[in-house]
């Protein structure tokens, strides 16, 4: 049986809150860690951070292109992405 649009629509909701969600805590806990590395600068933990932050840029990649392409479906023609 095919999904009404509200189904699919809440599932995207609550895939979208998830991730959200998650990244939020993630770029808190890298805020709290850049903090302590400006006041305690340590090399290798440095290097740390930075690969976090550009993991988070690249799984914000990622989800961008992915909604884009949500967001081209017939389904979701008018949903506006920027």
């Amino acid at each position: 049986m095919m999904k009404s649009i509200f189904e699919k629509s809440r599932e995207t909701l609550t895939t979208y809150r998830d991730w959200w969600n998650d990244l939020q805590l993630r770029h808190l806990d890298q805020l709290n860690q850049t903090e302590q590395l400006a006041s305690h600068f340590n090399v290798s933990k440095h290097q740390g951070v930075i690969s976090q932050w550009k993991e988070l840029q690249k799984d914000y990649k990622t989800y961008s292109t992915e909604v884009i392409a949500v967001c081209r479906t017939d389904s979701f023609s008018d949903c506006q992405f920027s």
